[in-house]
């Protein structure tokens, strides 16, 4: 096949290369077809010159800089046979310095494959025997890098070619590559090669020099990552002349890792079978190194806590905690300066165990120290306390719980606390005693209920605000923080989720998950709100938004694509969208009906059917009043909610629009109805001035319709924040000013005490009166003069309200006072009132949108409400008011435990993954739905924490970095000089990726399959493309 194609295409032969720049040599001698390679190269000589194919096998290289002597060096013997049959000429010698894009010679690639004879081909070139790769790998590591032979053959060679090599390298057997491993270290060999090897160097001592690092890591820690130490223990140990026990607890003596075990790299490696053995004969995944760092803490660094918590049979919720450890929510001090505080505030008991270490604390007397440990910190209110007992890992959940149950005992009266305790609890306690220190790290450790945890805090922050004096200002500092963590959580949650993650969060918040529903402490002497039924109120996550009425919360992506969705989502009686477009369409019917009705009055008067046209309109309208009226979320919580249903009410602008209009509609029908069929009654003008104004109020309702768009919702809200935050106020002031001046100037110029009798007993003399002066004021606002042109008395014409004046108060009017009212309203109130405007619109600019939101979530929850009436009417019976409510099934129920269900424990596995990533970053200031000075503020506050943030971390690498010149000082004279070369270990340049140094540590602790020795995994040619021949 190879002859035929070579007839027909000989120069594609030889000019061939796929995508990775490989000749068809190149792919023969890497797929080991020796006879087709041997074959290709016969061809290629007989087409050209023995020079030209010599030229072709050591010039023409792939895309990692390898020549087929590179490949052939490493490949099948064969095929170095063939090419010298073919090429007598071709001296390898030459060719010995060429290296691949790794700094790798034809030399390295033959011991990777224990390819002896090209060895001692190429003895007399001892100075290629002492060059190491870009990697620093040395031809002794790639002896370790051959991860393709299934076989020893002869270890009595093998160790002979390993003498052999060391005696040619500098430093021999202890030579390190930059990742600082020497060649047993970094071994690739298949596990049952490397057994062999081990049982054949019992009584050799190559091997046994290696056997630790110069940063004390051992040969039995590297292995636990990669092979399985239960076949390998027993041949370590007899090469160590030490016990199995021994090996297997040893610790790393010195270095990065110093104090980590076997476990700590196993569980770094995720090798499950490694954890099983080691936990089963004695070690646990709670061991410590020396900065205090658990196997936990390693397998979570290099992302296989999935595979521990595989291992070790977890439940779902323990495996949760295991993902999202509370130390990485707040800044922790260092490990010293942590037992130091600890020290000096716990008893005496505790000090001394403390200081034995936490390694050698009993594990059941576990929780009983974290509970003295937090009370101690509950006393002080210590943020400091609380976290050096998370920095020595002595709180968790059952700590918590612990603390629960020792409070209850301690105090027996106090029934806020339930028998059982929740995440939930402790917040509820801390802020009843005033724990205000000690509240923002208590709820930033919440593992399962952060979120209605914030949420609840936030509701019960703001009634204590209102209650309290002496807290205030510390209570709202608190109040800041606890909705920057909600927001940021929600937002974080929503936005590093995809589809099917957002879906279950959602659920999650609209509590279609079973039974996650939560209570709302009342006071601070009930433990929760029992309502009218006798039985405690529970609200989802959802309604706990609603109830906290925070403009934070619905501006959140996570809330308003939540009410999006909710918009869309369509029951048995249709889409809250749907009955939306119906109300649109039925109130512009309505409008139209009602402009003409009372535009053409006189023909509608004796008009019936027009009449009850109307009365089913208005009927209409007020029983969907009513009903959105009684179907308001609760704000306070409590028995008598009427009330809190009427402030509610009455604060939504739209709600006063919709009941004068609804009012003045029903008092103009009934006032029609009771004159109908006396169209010359004299009350037929006053009847159709009250339904004009009551189309009036209508016009100005239907403005809410706008406000479901986007668009032109943010401008609405900007238009009602100055209606009501600075025209109100504003025309309350003007209101007092403009009445003192409106009976100043009606003194002034129409005084009683020069005004004639007739004039003053006349009929409509007091209504003349108050007009003059509830309208003088406005007339010069708006400067009408027309209407202030007064004449003075004279002869034949006396003193008369409104037309003739004073002639000494005219003059001072005009010459005095009109100039003080000019001044004082005109220039200064108004333009006093434009700068208001302007400060309120540039400070609504970016959070009209948050407060928008707020606006769409309540029409949307009026839809929903609506969307059950219409269900009512139809079915007869009526369900709850809101969201449609799913049920889990008991199956699900029961999964998981009797704490939570199945679905919840999905939820809470893909919250922990993210709370993981995002945890650190949850109490930054909340930037988004702020005022402009707000936004700078929040954004040099998190500028701010991200350079301590930053310093802390270069503070950590110094440390490190002084710890290994320590470490290099006491090394031999020889090799100090190589360990303290800085540049092995660059500095993290890349202050934006804070993961990147722990990946680096990772790293270096424990390399990835590829990266152990610097070696490659092994190179397979393209399946297309390639000729069928050379299959």
């Amino acid at each position: 096949m190879v002859d035929a194609f070579a007839d027909k295409k000989l120069q594609q032969l030889r000019k061939y290369a796929d995508e990775e720049k490989n000749s068809y040599l190149h792919i023969a001698a890497m797929s080991e077809k020796c006879d087709t390679f041997a074959r290709i190269l016969e061809i290629l000589k007989q087409a050209s010159t023995e020079d030209e194919c010599i030229k072709l096998i050591s010039e023409e290289r792939n895309d990692d800089g390898q020549t087929v002597l590179h490949i052939v060096a490493g490949g099948d013997k064969k095929l170095l046979k063939a090419i010298r049959e073919k090429l007598t000429t071709l001296k390898l010698n030459n060719f010995i310095a060429d290296r691949d894009g790794r700094g790798r010679n034809m030399l390295f690639y033959a011991c990777m494959a224990w390819n002896y004879s090209l060895l001692k081909i190429l003895q007399s070139q001892s100075d290629a025997f002492k060059e190491v790769d870009a990697d620093e790998n040395s031809l002794l590591h790639a002896m370790f890098l051959n991860h393709r032979v299934d076989e020893l053959v002869s270890s009595e060679e093998f160790f002979q070619n390993v003498a052999f090599l060391a005696e040619k390298m500098p430093n021999g057997v202890n030579h390190e590559n930059n990742l600082k491993k020497n060649f047993l270290h970094c071994s690739q060999l298949k596990e049952k090669v490397l057994i062999k090897i081990l049982s054949a160097a019992v009584d050799s001592p190559i091997l046994k020099k290696v056997f630790l690092n110069k940063d004390g890591v051992h040969v039995v820690h590297e292995f636990a990552s990669r092979y399985n130490l239960e076949n390998l223990i027993e041949p370590l140990a007899s090469i160590a002349n030490a016990e199995k026990a021994e090996l297997r607890s040893k610790v790393v003596e010195r270095g990065p890792n110093k104090g980590a075990n076997c476990l700590h790299f196993a569980c770094q490696a995720g090798h499950q079978a490694n954890i099983a053995y080691l936990t089963k004969n004695g070690l646990k995944i709670t061991d410590m190194d020396h900065d205090g760092l658990t196997c936990i803490d390693y397998a979570r660094d290099a992302d296989q806590l999935k595979k521990l918590v595989e291992a070790q049979g977890f439940e779902p919720s323990e495996a949760c905690c295991l993902f999202d450890p509370l130390h990485r929510a707040v800044k922790l001090p260092d490990r010293p300066a942590a037992m130091q505080h600890i020290a000096r505030i716990v008893d005496q008991v505790v000090k001394e165990k403390l200081e034995r270490g936490p390694s050698r604390f009993k594990r059941e007397n576990q929780s009983s120290q974290g509970v003295s440990v937090l009370q101690a910190a509950w006393g002080d209110d210590s943020p400091q306390a609380f976290r050096s007992a998370l920095k020595l890992s002595l709180l968790g959940a059952k700590t918590e719980e612990g603390f629960i149950r020792q409070w209850i005992k301690d105090h027996p009266d106090d029934s806020s606390i339930d028998k059982n305790p929740t995440e939930m609890q402790l917040i509820d306690l801390a802020l009843k005693h005033n724990k205000l220190d000690l509240l923002p790290d208590l709820i930033i450790t919440r593992q399962f209920e952060l979120i209605p945890s914030c949420i609840r805090l936030i509701i019960q922050l703001k009634r204590k605000i209102k209650k309290h004096d002496v807290y205030h200002d510390q209570l709202k500092s608190l109040a800041s923080k606890v909705i920057s963590i909600a927001v940021n959580t929600l937002d974080q949650l929503y936005a590093n989720s995809d589809d099917k993650d957002r879906e279950l969060l959602f659920n999650y918040i609209r509590g279609e998950l079973r039974g996650l529903k939560y209570s709302i402490d009342e006071n601070e002497n009930s433990r929760a709100t029992i309502c009218c039924s006798g039985e405690s109120q529970q609200y989802t996550v959802l309604e706990l938004v609603e109830i906290a009425e925070c403009e934070d919360l619905f501006a959140t992506d996570c809330i308003y694509k939540l009410a999006k969705e909710e918009w869309k989502k369509a029951k048995n009686c249709g889409s809250p969208t749907t009955h939306f477009g119906f109300s649109l369409a039925t109130y512009i019917v309505f409008m139209l009906y009602f402009a003409w009705f009372v535009t053409d009055f006189k023909t509608t008067f004796n008009s019936f059917v027009s009449d009850a046209i109307l009365t089913a309109f208005a009927l209409l309208f007020l029983v969907l009043e009513v009903f959105d009226f009684t179907s308001l979320p609760p704000k306070a919580i409590c028995c008598g909610g009427r009330s809190s249903k009427c402030s509610m009410y009455w604060r939504n602008v739209y709600n006063v629009f919709d009941f004068i209009a609804l009012l003045l509609l029903w008092l103009g029908i009934v006032w029609k109805w009771s004159i109908f069929g006396n169209p010359g009654d004299v009350t037929a003008y006053a009847c159709q001035c009250i339904l004009s104004t009551s189309f009036l109020f209508c016009g100005f309702r239907s403005v809410a319709f706008l406000s479901s768009w986007q668009k032109t919702g943010h401008v609405i809200v900007m238009l009602k924040k100055l209606m009501i935050g600075d025209l109100g106020p504003f025309l309350a002031i003007s209101a007092i000013i403009f009445l003192s001046f409106g009976v100043f100037f009606f003194n002034l110029l129409f005084p009683s005490t020069t005004a004639q009798s007739s004039e003053t007993q006349a009929e409509f003399y007091w209504w003349r009166v108050m007009l003059q002066i509830f309208t003088m004021p406005f007339d010069l606002l708006f400067t009408n003069f027309e209407r202030i042109q007064f004449d003075t008395p004279r002869s034949d014409l006396s003193q008369e309200v409104g037309s003739v004046a004073n002639a000494i108060g005219l003059s001072w009017f005009r010459n005095l006072t009109l100039f003080v009212f000019l001044l004082l309203v005109n220039i200064v109130m108004v333009n006093l009132l434009i700068a208001l405007f302007n400060l309120r619109v540039s400070t609504l600019h970016s959070k009209a949108i948050g407060i928008w939101r707020q606006g769409y979530f309540e029409l949307l929850r009026e839809y929903q409400g609506r969307a059950e009436l219409y269900c009512c009417c139809i079915n007869r019976k009526c369900s709850r008011v809101g969201p449609d409510r799913k049920v889990e099934s008991e199956k699900d129920a029961d999964q998981g435990g009797p704490k939570y269900s199945a679905t919840f424990l999905q939820y809470l596995y893909y919250q922990a993954l993210l709370l993981r990533r995002i945890r650190p970053k949850l109490s930054r200031e909340v930037e988004k739905n702020r005022s402009g000075f707000e936004q700078l503020k929040a954004h040099c506050e998190n500028n701010l924490a991200r350079v301590h943030a930053e310093i802390s971390e270069d503070l950590t690498y110094l440390k490190r970095r002084i710890k290994e010149v320590e470490h290099a000082q006491n090394l031999p004279e020889r090799d100090r000089n190589k360990a303290r070369q800085f540049e092995k270990y660059p500095r993290p340049t890349d202050r934006s990726q804070s993961q990147q140094r722990t990946a680096a540590g990772s790293a270096e602790r424990q390399p990835s399959q590829q990266s152990v020795g610097g070696a490659r995994p092994e190179h397979r040619p393209p399946e297309n493309g390639r000729p069928l021949w050379v299959n």
